[in-house]
């Protein structure tokens, strides 16, 4: 008889079940609580809030105080066993990703042993036997991207733009294929928006990482360290009422009363539905907080008497981490591959990330019933399923089954918000009139993005390998919102470092190599081919062009002194020569107009954007780093001599008039233009399709002013109104010097 464990959370009460030691929490009248006052206070104690209790612990020791609604830690990672003191195995998260390398570095700063697994295959029957790495889903993937914003508002709903974009068919395989599975009533800007910044995860470059002792090793390691500094910890308090008062914050839990001056909150948006008081109830009225949609997970765990999944054809001699099928309601199994897992016999029999819909409601009646007769039909159901997609062997019964409801799951935005993920993310911060109250977690930071910046697929798969670069006070990088004149920039500091040479413009080396992007990558290049890496290997002394804002540099590009040279566009131009480079990149399938990329302007959703809080993030440092170099490509326009012996002195180099006036020759547009090595038409990424060189040069234009013979009445006063609200909003630009004409 197989032994089943029913367990199941509704994170909108404070009941939890016993089996998970936890308890109900038990409310006392608020005149017999215990009072405590504290420095800090985190609630929760999922990975956001641990990983804050584990920073701040060394800081503020017993004056950082920690409260949980639960009688565990951990959230959505959640690992059990299938007996008291046995190994265990993930409910939840399983493992983290070779790339990551913050939470690797993390796991060895905790001391956690990692397994790591090489080639994997993730099996989708139903579909073609494809997965979430293969070239289709790329392409799927890219043609989303690249839509533009008009198609986003037309088709807010992202069920209904993959059967516009795809079909039916293309839209079940897209299901399928990828962890993206929303029925429907989710924003298509959201979820684009975070398949953008989160691309890496279907890249063919990464290994799976597992943590020997499962994902809650960090939890519990964290909790530990944090505890030894003198932190305090109170578990089955859930947060009642989050107040004002004299000391900043009150905050009701059954049986305490916590005053603070600062609060860090990682209660999911579905657990604060329940809490009261006039902070929280700010929270809840905002417009953020309520197009925040939380998705159900199922997961439904089994241990077997033995592996008989590798008696299939299907299983070959392949690595299986996932087999998935939408024929029923099975969705997914995954298999454990890695040592640890792999000799407990176990396999996720049911993975339903599908956010609701009538799968997840019969997974909620099996799960959550508890009755004899409900746990034999989750264990039928959980066999009929698996044995319709293993039709060539016979599926044995499970020894053990455990099934369990994250109602949390995941977050997204709903289809009728109006924010985008950038917005939330930033609303999180302070999403109350009440300083030092900010919200964290992964419901928060729906986009993912890097350090404010919107780095899209696949550059955004470098961006580990960027972080630990390692750059010299020899080095020169030239920093840049793209289309703001970068390749010119790199044409005049290669005559400077050349001491005015004519002979640098024309000796067989393209200006795309000796300036690499710091973050390029072609969508299945290995890692050892990328530029950063590349790049790794050259000699101090390296030039080099790069996109990210200033805080999403790597810290050896601010700390070793190397020279930054920031140059930047008036917006309406840059708007213009962003459209015209989006309509000679075939692969980006940019089908819009003009008015199209006004939109990803305005709703800041244009690679390495938004346009603003770029240029901030460096013209607000130029006090404090004086390895900036600002440069606007209009004063390169209007004089160019007085701006290149600026810059020259500020690298260095002392040129005659003789020489500037060389260099000015010999980037010129025009003569830019006729030149293969400083237009780029050499490089043979070209001759791959990157690029169509019929519809224009790379250096197409260069003028001053375009933007006024290119927008309409309407583009015009929808920028000038951006525009305004962004100066705005970031007062210390009122110094920066735009020229329109």
């Amino acid at each position: 008889m197989a032994h089943l464990v029913v367990l199941s959370i509704s994170l909108s009460t404070y009941l939890v079940v016993t089996k998970l030691g936890c308890e109900m929490a038990v409310t006392v009248p608020r005149d017999s609580r215990t009072v405590l006052d504290c420095d800090v206070l985190i609630i929760g104690t999922g990975f956001a809030g641990s990983f804050a209790a584990y920073s701040l612990a060394p800081q503020y020791g017993k004056g950082l105080c920690v409260i949980e609604r639960n009688a565990r830690d951990g959230g959505r990672i959640l690992d059990v066993s299938e007996y008291p003191g046995g190994p265990v195995f993930a409910m939840g998260a399983k493992r983290i990703m070779s790339g990551q390398t913050a939470i690797n570095a993390l796991a060895h700063e905790l001391g956690i042993p990692l397994e790591v697994v090489g080639e994997e295959t993730e099996l989708l029957k139903s579909r073609g036997s494809k997965d979430g790495k293969s070239s289709t889903i790329t392409g799927m993937l890219e043609a989303l991207t690249a839509l533009p914003g008009e198609e986003l508002v037309e088709h807010a709903d992202f069920a209904t733009l993959l059967r516009w974009q795809f079909g039916e068919e293309g839209k079940a395989y897209f299901d399928a294929a990828t962890p993206i599975r929303y029925n429907g009533g989710v924003s298509s800007a959201a979820i684009l928006d975070r398949i953008a910044a989160n691309s890496g995860r279907w890249s063919s470059t990464q290994r799976s990482v597992y943590p020997i002792g499962g994902m809650s090793e960090f939890i519990t390691r964290m909790q530990v360290a944090g505890k030894a500094a003198g932190m305090r910890v109170f578990h089955s308090e859930p947060a009642l009422a989050i107040s004002t008062s004299r000391m900043g914050f009150s905050v009701d839990t059954p049986r305490l009363v916590i005053n603070t001056p600062r609060i860090l909150s990682s209660m999911d948006p579905l657990a604060f539905q329940g809490v009261s008081g006039n902070v929280a109830e700010s929270v809840k009225m905002s417009v953020e907080f309520q197009g925040i949609v939380s998705v159900p997970w199922v997961t439904v765990t089994a241990w077997w008497n033995e592996r008989w999944w590798e008696q299939s054809e299907l299983y070959g001699n392949r690595t299986f981490t996932a087999v998935s099928s939408y024929d029923s309601c099975f969705r997914e199994m995954d298999i454990a591959v890695h040592p640890y897992a792999r000799r407990q016999n176990a396999t996720r029999v049911v993975y339903d990330r599908g956010g609701g819909g009538t799968c997840i409601d019969m997974w909620r009646l099996l799960i959550g019933s508890g009755e004899e007769p409900a746990s034999e039909q989750l264990i039928r159901e959980v066999l009929k399923d698996l044995q319709q997609v293993f039709y060539d062997v016979h599926v044995p019964r499970p020894r053990t089954v455990k099934g369990f409801i994250f109602n949390n799951g995941g977050h997204i935005q709903h289809a009728r918000s109006t924010k985008t993920n950038h917005e939330v993310l930033q609303w999180s911060m302070r999403p109350t009139p009440y300083t030092n109250f900010a919200l964290i977690g992964e419901a928060y930071n729906i986009r993912k993005n890097y350090k404010g910046c919107l780095v899209k697929y696949p550059h955004y798969l470098t961006l580990d390998e960027v972080e630990k670069f390692q750059a010299s006070p020899l080095d020169v990088a030239v920093c840049s919102v793209q289309k703001s004149g970068t390749t010119w920039m790199d044409s005049i500091i290669s005559g400077i470092l050349a001491d005015g040479d004519p002979g640098v413009y024309n000796d067989g080396v393209s200006i795309s190599i000796k300036f690499p992007l710091l973050c390029f990558c072609k969508p299945n290049q290995r890692p050892e081919e990328w530029l950063v890496n590349l790049m790794k290997l050259m000699p101090p002394g390296r030039t080099f062009n790069t996109h990210l804002s200033y805080d999403a540099l790597p810290a050896s590009l601010t700390a070793s002194g190397a020279k930054k040279v920031y140059i930047y566009r008036n917006p309406k131009d840059t708007v213009v020569a962003t459209y015209y480079h989006n309509i000679f990149l075939p692969r980006m399938q940019f089908n819009g107009d003009l008015a199209d990329v006004v939109d990803s302007f305005v709703k800041d959703r244009f690679a390495f954007g938004p346009y603003f809080e770029h240029l901030a993030s460096y013209w607000k440092r130029r006090h404090e780093d004086a390895n900036i170099f600002f440069c606007s490509f209009e004063d390169l326009k209007n004089d160019f001599e007085k701006t290149v012996a600026r810059l020259a002195q500020y690298l260095g180099k002392s040129l005659t008039a003789e020489q500037i006036a060389v260099i000015h020759r010999e980037t010129d547009f025009k003569a830019a233009q006729g030149n293969r090595l400083l237009n780029r038409s050499d490089n043979d990424v070209h001759a791959g399709g990157i690029f169509d060189l019929s519809k224009h040069l790379f250096v197409r234009n260069g003028s001053v002013g375009q933007w006024k013979k290119e927008f309409t009445p309407e583009m015009n006063s929808k920028m000038d109104a951006w525009i305004d609200r962004k100066m705005t909003q970031f007062p210390e630009l009122q110094d920066m010097k735009f020229v329109y004409e």
